[in-house]
C-alpha cells in the first residue's frame, strides 16, 4: 500500500481530491484491522493447541504473548496506513517524534513488565507502543481532515470476530482435538466470520459487488 499508492496519495493531497483519498484510505484501514481481529480471535481458541502440535508442549508458553502481539498488529496497521497520508502533507518531523516516543514507551514498559510477566510483559509493552504509534499517527492525519476511519465497518468486524469466537469456542469443545477437526473448526470460523462481515459492513458488501 505504501509503495504503490504513495505517489498517487501525494498527488491527490496536493490537488485536494478528497474523494479518492477517502475511498482508498477507508479500505486500507479496514481490511488489515478486520484480518487481525479475526486472527486474534481464532488464535485465542485454537492457537495453543496448534503451537503444541506444530512444535512441542514447551511452546504453549508463547501462546498468550502471540495473541497479545496479534492484537497489537491491529493498531500497528492503523499507524502504517496513516504514514503515507502524513508524509504527503510534509509532516515527516511529527512522525519521527511519534516513532521515538512509541519506541521509548515500548522500551520502558519492557524494563518494567518483563521481570514480572516475562513474555506476556514484552507483548503488552509492544501493544502499548503500537497503540501510541497507531493512535497518534491516525489523529495527526484525522485532524488535517485527510482521512477518516470507517468506524461502522470496523465495529462490524469486531462484532463479527466476537460472534465467530463464541461459535468456534463452542464447536472446539465438542470435537476431537485432531488435525482433521481443527481444519473443520478453522473453516467454519472463517465462513462464519465472512458471512457476519458481509452482513455488518457496507464497505465489504460494496467491494464484493464490485469484485463480482
Amino acid at each position: 500500500f505504501t509503495s504503490v499508492l504513495y505517489p498517487r496519495i501525494a498527488e491527490w493531497t496536493e490537488e485536494g481530491m478528497t474523494g479518492e483519498l477517502q475511498y482508498y484510505s477507508s479500505r486500507a484501514y479496514f481490511y488489515p484491522v478486520a484480518l487481525f481481529l479475526a486472527l486474534t480471535t481464532g488464535g485465542y481458541v485454537v492457537g495453543e493447541w496448534l503451537l503444541i502440535r506444530m512444535y512441542e508442549p514447551g511452546y504453549a508458553a508463547v501462546w498468550l504473548p502471540l495473541i497479545v502481539l496479534l492484537l497489537a498488529r491491529v493498531f500497528y496497521s492503523i499507524g502504517r496506513v496513516s504514514l503515507p497520508f502524513q508524509f504527503s502533507t510534509g509532516s515527516d518531523r511529527q512522525i519521527a517524534v511519534l516513532g521515538v516516543a512509541a519506541a521509548t514507551l515500548n522500551a520502558l514498559l519492557n524494563l518494567a513488565l518483563i521481570p514480572r510477566l516475562q513474555l506476556v510483559g514484552a507483548g503488552i509493552a509492544s501493544l502499548c507502543g503500537f497503540v501510541l504509534f497507531g493512535g497518534g499517527a491516525y489523529m495527526m492525519v484525522r485532524m488535517r481532515g485527510v482521512v477518516q476511519l470507517p468506524l461502522t465497518d470496523i465495529a462490524g468486524s469486531l462484532v463479527a470476530a466476537l460472534v465467530m469466537g463464541v461459535g468456534v469456542n463452542v464447536l472446539w469443545r465438542y470435537v476431537p482435538h485432531v488435525w482433521y477437526w481443527t481444519g473443520v473448526v478453522v473453516m467454519v470460523g472463517a465462513g462464519l466470520y465472512g458471512l457476519m462481515l458481509l452482513a455488518l459492513s457496507p464497505l465489504a458488501r460494496d467491494d464484493l459487488r464490485r469484485l463480482v
